[in-house]
């Protein structure tokens, strides 16, 4: 059974639309792609296959918004 990830990506699409910052923007300074934040934004993590890899996109991406977060994982 996959880790399911207890997270809103809404949070950090409204973060990164006060700061004007584009997806590809932020995809460049985190070393991921649109793609995937997109799939974070919406809460779509099935697109990020693996959990470690989930969390690691998501982490980087707040920190790059200065959002400081926890990941709660649910089995």
């Amino acid at each position: 059974m996959p880790t399911k990830i207890n997270f809103n990506g809404e949070i950090l699409k409204k973060s990164r639309l006060k700061q004007h910052k584009t997806l590809d923007e932020l995809a460049i300074a985190i070393c991921a792609n649109s793609r995937q934040l997109e799939a974070i934004e919406s809460n779509n993590y099935e697109i990020l296959q693996a959990a470690e890899i989930r969390k690691i996109i998501i982490k980087r991406y707040a920190n790059e918004l200065g959002i400081e977060i926890t990941i709660q994982e649910n089995q």
